[in-house]
């Protein structure tokens, strides 16, 4: 908690002008570690593409083509420098978790904060979702199928028997098992763009004019941007995607991210000009994009079920999240306090005599270091059999780097060991079982809310675009600082 937070504070004050020690979690050659560079990506690209690509036309076309080309392109530079930002923290903490990364750096309570914001978020996006295949797909059926209007509770039904078709991808625990769904969700969304595409020079014709390329105003813009930010949540994905990566070099992590940013924002340039256009010459667009195209229009129906198929296929990428959140909070809830403050008690004078050395070893250069450290382990009144037990958890053996750099790794090895009191408690919310039945809870309740809702419209109004700024961009460089 706040512990963790201090000591880990202090570490990173003690390695400063020194090139930073780098924990990986599960190590860097760890047999957990199977994500290539193309699942990786794809994995947070498909996280990152989904229903919102509908309202990109309606954003472009309320902040002009140019403002909102250049915005676009500044929320994807911003988002490849917080998903790479979110990876170091990681990596110069040890965190395997968003959560985690807040707790290192703002304590117990920015943990526990973070872990229901993602939980609120990712299930708020569940409903959306749930929303937008009943909108996508039943249009199909109605045209396809039944011949004839569907009611707006047979559209439900449609819409949940769509997600159960998707339903044992939500019970995968890693989410490079789902790297078919993410090639499937990238092909769905390059189709409807041919459609748009089509429709668009269509609508167009000989002639461009008409087309703004400036804004309507300024609230025109402000309008947009929260469709802009929203368009590239996935760093709640980002550090679990990065744990599965093999041989997670800094290279390695930086082409990721550029691919997990680069490919949707070509596609969203594509779809959101071709939009654009089309918008401006029917005199405007809704947020749905789709809702401008009759039923019988096959080459847009084809464009629904492909985005439908998209939607389908994404829902296990937040249910995944969204139901390890559950389970993590569960496990924290049930975690023994006691457990917790006795190893806080324990574990505190030893880390405060660490930074303490450590800092001697800055102002005189570390000569008495050896022999200091050897006389204080030497000393058996020191600690009590607790203290003992605690440290048989911590490799105190490792090979000391130099300086404060191997008194600042020992530091941040003892603020892991709170966090690693934990573990018996969230083992037991980490079996199969218990991913079956949260992803069912999570799923169930989004799709039985999403019935009850008409319009997405609602859901990312609630959503909007605080958490999205919020989760993406402040809370990764406040961490990171």
């Amino acid at each position: 908690g706040p512990l963790a937070a201090r000591w880990s504070r202090g570490a990173a004050t003690m390695e400063e002008g020194r090139d930073a020690v780098e924990t990986f979690n599960p190590p860097f050659e760890s047999d957990v570690r199977k994500g290539t560079i193309g699942t990786a990506s794809f994995a947070l690209i498909s996280t990152i593409i989904g229903g919102g690509v509908l309202s990109l036309p309606f954003a472009f076309y309320s902040s002009g083509l140019v403002p909102g080309i250049l915005l676009l392109l500044f929320i994807a530079v911003a988002s490849d420098f917080t998903i790479y930002t979110l990876m170091s923290c990681s990596r110069r903490s040890g965190a395997t978790s968003y959560e985690e990364v807040l707790q290192v750096a703002f304590g117990q309570g920015a943990r526990k904060f973070t872990m229901g914001l993602i939980l609120f978020t990712t299930f708020l996006t569940l409903i959306a979702y749930t929303i937008l295949i009943r909108d996508l797909l039943s249009p199909l059926v109605e045209a396809y199928i039944v011949n004839g209007t569907l009611s707006f509770s047979q559209q439900n039904v449609v819409s949940s028997i769509a997600i159960a078709m998707v339903l044992p991808f939500c019970f995968k625990q890693y989410l490079s098992e789902l790297q078919f769904v993410s090639v499937v969700c990238v092909m769905s969304v390059l189709v409807l763009a041919a459609g748009l595409a089509v429709r668009a020079v269509t609508a167009t014709g000989d002639s461009v004019e008409g087309l703004s390329l400036s804004s309507h105003s300024i609230s025109s813009v402000l309008d947009a941007l929260p469709i802009f930010v929203s368009a590239y949540t996935c760093h709640f994905n980002v550090i679990p995607v990065h744990g599965e990566l093999m041989q997670p070099t800094r290279l390695r992590i930086h082409q990721v991210t550029r691919l997990s940013v680069g490919i949707p924002t070509v596609i969203y340039l594509f779809v959101g000009i071709t939009g654009f256009i089309y918008a401006t010459k029917k005199d405007g667009v809704d947020g749905n994009v789709l809702l401008a195209f009759g039923a019988d229009d096959a080459l847009i129906n084809a464009g629904r079920a492909a985005l439908g198929i998209t939607v389908m296929f994404s829902v296990p990428l937040l249910a995944t999240p969204c139901r390890d959140q559950l389970l993590r909070i569960l496990a924290l809830y049930y975690s023994s306090k006691e457990q917790i403050d006795s190893a806080a008690e324990h574990l505190l004078p030893e880390a405060q005599r660490r930074v303490k050395l450590a800092e001697a070893l800055q102002e005189d250069g570390g000569d008495d270091t050896q022999q200091e450290d050897d006389d204080d382990r030497n000393s058996g009144s020191a600690r009590d059999s607790s203290t003992e037990a605690a440290h048989d958890k911590v490799p105190m053996d490792q090979p000391l780097l130099d300086g404060t750099q191997g008194e600042a790794e020992r530091v941040r090895t003892l603020s892991l060991a709170l966090a690693a009191t934990e573990v018996t408690t969230a083992s037991a919310f980490a079996t199969p079982r218990a991913r079956v039945i949260a992803a069912l809870c999570v799923v169930g309740l989004a799709v039985f809310i999403g019935s009850l809702v008409k319009d997405v419209a609602i859901v990312w109004s609630v959503g909007g675009s605080s958490l999205a700024v919020l989760i993406g961009y402040i809370l990764p460089c406040s961490s990171y600082v």
